[in-house]
């Protein structure tokens, strides 16, 4: 036991230690009076807080104990309480009756919502300023900013089915996430006081979307991605903006008008500019001034030279599936592969890429898959203010696959009626077979046992009048059942206005 200094001891020390004097020299005087300064030192210290209650009944039993009389026994709830400087407010402990159920916490205020603000110069003109206004505004009476207007994302079908390549769909749910604001500027190209920045921006998005591209070449092939993207049923979730502007590097090899600043249209066309502004806030048709197609894209863009920087052009192995699916045959549409010209000329006489082609194709013949993901798994807390969700509360993505294609079946042909054919009068097209019905009538007539011979033999034969051929048109050619045939013609008969204008 630690041993306390003079500095460290107190009154209530003290009476303990006479008390303990007392009980050794057996002086029962003593030891009386010790116990009653000890009791009467505790018993200021358990009264430091008046709202304490039941210490009497403690004075009591402790006076029952030092005279040795009967022991009493506690017949009263004590509340002791420390002394008030020591006190702390606390919470009640939950009781499933006793507790009064108390009005749930207000969440934390949300950051009350601002219309977007397109950093304008104040040397913009008027017009464009209230345009621009009008468009946030327009956005804002949804509680949306401008952008999630031009490039929706939820319940949006893409050009591939999410469930199947889930992390294909990650990779373009970030991309689309971290620039469709960067998007909506830039088909506007409205002027700005950050024009470094958005031009930064700009070559940010253009390395996600070859990375985009590349993965779904990677996974589908060239062809199969193109059939996906062109012949598919989905939404415009692909980013084709993105366009040399003008007085650009880019702008001499761009085959349409280049981008040009929107304060300069204002100034010089006004329906362009009308134009620009109908278009901004509508999905389908925003990026109306980008590129046609993908292989436009990749052709003007210089995405397919395999001898170019890496961040600039398509990755290696999705060049690899290009020259595959070029080399092997003809393309299923013509425009999608230029053999002659540019960027496809210097992809398919490279000889860079023979060992990376070797991998690919050893990976496609054992089932492989050829694309490799490098990126973390979605988190929930990745998701910004502006974002929209990735999956809904049953963890389904909230992007949806393409509209499934619409199975055509051809109208059964119905038979249709024949009609009786005389002598010398040919059978009119309707009937399909080119018989009378002689031979129907045959049937109808009640059968004849023996009579029918000598009937045969009594009358003279009758030869049936000669069948005049009926025209037959190209695509109604007769199949072996006298049907005739549903396929399309294959040859395209002249037009009367074709004769008539020759005569003329």
């Amino acid at each position: 036991m630690v041993k306390k200094t003079n500095s460290d001891v107190t009154d209530f020390d003290n009476q303990v230690g006479s008390l303990d004097m007392a009980l050794e020299l057996d002086d029962e005087g003593d030891v009386f009076i010790a116990q009653r300064e000890f009791w009467a030192c505790l018993r200021t210290r358990l009264s430091v807080n008046n709202a304490s209650q039941g210490l009497d009944v403690l004075d009591a039993m402790a006076m029952d104990v030092l005279s040795g009389g009967d022991a009493r026994r506690l017949n009263q709830i004590l509340v002791i309480l420390p002394h008030p400087d020591q006190m702390q407010a606390g919470e009640p402990a939950e009781h499933y009756v006793l507790s009064i159920p108390l009005p749930p916490l207000k969440a934390a205020a949300k950051k009350k919502a601002e219309a977007y603000d397109f950093r304008l110069p104040t040397t913009a003109p008027a017009r464009l300023m209230i345009d621009l206004a009008a468009l946030a505004q327009r956005a804002f009476s949804k509680g949306l900013a401008p952008f999630h207007l031009a490039y929706p994302w939820r319940k949006q079908r893409c050009w591939y089915p999410p469930s199947e390549y889930p992390e294909l769909h990650l990779v373009h749910y970030r991309a689309n996430m971290r620039f469709r604001e960067l998007f909506f500027l830039w088909a506007l190209y409205a002027p700005c006081l950050n024009v470094d920045q958005r031009r930064k921006e700009k070559m940010n998005a253009c390395r996600a979307r070859n990375e985009l591209i590349s993965y779904n070449i990677e996974e589908r092939g060239y062809f199969g991605f193109l059939d996906d993207f062109e012949n598919g049923a989905h939404d415009t979730l692909m980013w084709l903006g993105g366009r040399a502007v003008k007085h650009s590097a880019g702008a001499a090899k761009s085959k349409g008008a280049a981008h040009e600043d929107l304060g300069v249209v204002f100034a010089k066309d006004k329906i362009l500019y009308e134009r620009a502004i109908e278009r901004a806030l509508d999905p389908k048709i925003v990026d109306e001034h980008g590129y046609a197609s993908i292989p436009e894209l990749l052709e003007e863009a210089e995405l397919i030279g395999p001898t170019r920087a890496p961040h600039l052009r398509l990755s290696d192995k999705a060049l690899a599936r290009i020259k595959l699916d070029v080399t092997s045959g003809p393309p299923p549409v013509p425009s999608w592969v230029g053999r002659t010209r540019g960027p496809w000329k210097a992809l398919l006489w490279d000889a860079s890429l023979k060992d990376t082609i070797e991998e690919v194709v050893e990976l496609l013949d054992l089932g492989m898959k050829v694309a490799v993901y490098d990126q973390k798994p979605f988190n929930p807390d990745e998701q910004g203010d502006d974002d929209s969700d990735f999956e809904d509360e049953d963890g389904a993505f909230t992007a949806l696959p393409p509209t499934p294609p619409v199975q055509y079946r051809a109208p059964a042909v119905k038979q249709r009626a024949t009609t009786p054919s005389k002598p010398g009068v040919p059978v009119s097209r309707s009937s399909k077979s080119g018989e009378s019905e002689d031979s129907s009538d045959d049937k109808k007539k009640p059968a004849t046992k023996d009579d029918s011979d000598k009937d045969d033999k009594a009358q003279p034969k009758t030869t049936k009048a000669p069948v005049a051929a009926k025209e037959t048109l190209p695509g109604d050619e007769a199949d072996d059942d006298g049907e005739i045939a549903s396929e399309l013609p294959t040859k395209k008969l002249k037009s009367r206005s074709a004769s008539v204008d020759k005569a003329k």
